[in-house]
């Protein structure tokens, strides 16, 4: 039985990193198209001043799926945490959404331009909602090479901090390689089991296909993250978001980054506070 994964990315200027990621594409449809699994591409670039807009469209030529260019002098961030930043996000997504209404998918990949994972992380996370109904979107640990400040350990940090609110809405920890604060979840995480949570990203989700198709959900950025308000809106119709500590993507910094102590302490600080409270309990 055929399966179609719809794929959305947003690109601005991404020339430099654009031939490792659409050869991750490329080895992903050669991996997973002879199994069963075809895909459309949902891209949307905007204001870009080098090839990327070009190169993206000559890719698409050969595939199902389309690309929205925009010229629009809309302001460029970095990776910085500004609700003006997150609402521009909400807007590229949202278009890109909603041109999707003319294709039939299954499932609904959101994926970040700069983020590295290999094709099976896609198929266990079909396999997941498959097997759970009540999953309606799925995020891997996605680490960056950054080590673990805050447990002051080797291992690669948890990346999308921002995004990752726990059910008892408590963000999760920056610069750490388990992010979460409360003793459940974090022996879960240690152990590798799923968790479920009130918001998560991890710059690559999978969300069941109806979703989208047959509710109103949308990126906001009225609650912080984007991708928050769109946690927001699948967890109002009954679905769960899930964080599984065994899937794995990967963000690559090409410069390092050098954490602020007063972050990492103020992280380390709550999670002994975390800790202390499960005594009063």
């Amino acid at each position: 039985m055929t399966k179609t994964i719809a794929f959305l990315t947003l690109w601005r200027d991404n020339e430099k990193i654009l031939d490792r990621s659409l050869s991750q594409l490329e080895t992903m449809e050669d991996e997973l198209i002879p199994k069963g699994y075809r895909f459309t591409y949902a891209f949307l670039e905007n204001d870009s001043k080098d090839e990327t807009a070009m190169r993206l469209y000559k890719w698409l030529r050969e595939r199902r799926g389309f690309l929205i260019s925009e010229q629009i002098d809309a302001p460029k961030w970095g990776s910085v945490a500004l609700t003006e930043r997150t609402r521009w996000l909400a807007r590229y997504r949202n278009v890109c959404l909603a041109a999707l209404d003319f294709w039939k998918y299954d499932y609904l990949v959101v994926a970040d331009s700069d983020v590295h994972f290999k094709p099976d992380l896609l198929t266990k996370m079909v396999d997941h909602l498959d097997q759970n109904p009540d999953w309606g979107m799925i995020t891997p640990n996605t680490v960056q090479n950054v080590a673990d400040h805050v447990g002051e350990t080797d291992l690669p940090s948890y990346f999308d901090s921002w995004t990752l609110i726990d059910k008892q809405q408590m963000q999760g920890m920056t610069f750490a390689a388990n992010p979460f604060l409360s003793s459940h979840d974090r022996e879960d995480w240690e152990k590798g089991h799923p968790i479920s949570v009130y918001s998560a990203f991890g710059s690559i989700a999978m969300i069941r296909g109806e979703i989208p198709q047959e509710y109103e959900v949308h990126w906001s950025a009225e609650v912080g993250c984007e991708h928050t308000g769109l946690c927001e809106d699948i967890t109002k119709i009954g679905y769960e978001i899930i964080v599984d500590p065994k899937l794995h993507a990967e963000i690559i910094h090409e410069e390092p980054v050098i954490p602020d102590p007063a972050v990492v302490k103020m992280h380390q600080d709550r999670l002994k506070l975390a800790e202390a409270s499960t005594l009063f309990e």
